[in-house]
């Protein structure tokens, strides 16, 4: 067993995970942004691939 790929894979899992983690916060930032903006939540939800119920729950943190 070659414990260096077997490392650059989960190496390799981690940053894809990572950088979902990141593209979801910068929907739900986007989406809270147009929140205050006063956009409506069915166009938020288009936008950000943020289903409506996830658009919803953010009117309470904006």
């Amino acid at each position: 067993m070659d414990l260096s790929k077997e490392n650059t894979s989960f190496a390799h899992y981690y940053k894809k995970v990572g950088m979902e983690i990141g593209r979801e916060k910068v929907r739900i930032q986007v989406a809270i942004n147009m929140l205050k903006e006063g956009f409506p939540i069915e166009v938020i939800a288009r936008i950000t691939s943020l289903n409506e119920d996830e658009v919803q729950k953010l009117t309470k943190q904006s």
